[in-house]
């Protein structure tokens, strides 16, 4: 199976093979945010990471498919990572944002 793991206001974009894990990256401009979202299934763990260069304190939000808050990981650098296990299939935002540093930060995101 192919899963396709799409950048909005990227280029981006990653084929995780076999549904196991997915990568990509990206760009965050100071005080920018960039969306991501994926379909997770009921019951199955999963982990979104994200690791950015290092010029810039860069936050993980994670919502579900109507808006609620899943996780979200928001400690001061540049590493953030989130887990959980969905209670239905559905699709899930991710939200990386920069806390302001100018000149933005590139980042790496993997799912698993």
């Amino acid at each position: 199976m192919l899963k396709k793991f799409i950048a909005t206001g990227l280029t981006a974009m990653a084929i995780a093979l076999g549904g196991t894990a997915a990568a990509s990256a990206g760009y965050v401009g100071p005080n920018e945010s960039v969306t991501f979202w994926d379909v997770f299934f009921a019951g199955e763990y999963s982990e979104v990471c994200i690791q950015g260069d290092g010029r810039s304190d860069i936050d993980l939000w994670v919502y579900d498919e109507n808006g609620n808050l899943i996780d979200r990981s928001t400690s001061y650098g540049a590493y953030e990572c989130v887990s959980f296990r969905p209670a239905w299939t559905g699709e899930f935002t991710f939200v990386v944002e920069n806390e302001g540093k100018p000149g933005g930060s590139y980042f790496d995101i993997w799912i698993v």
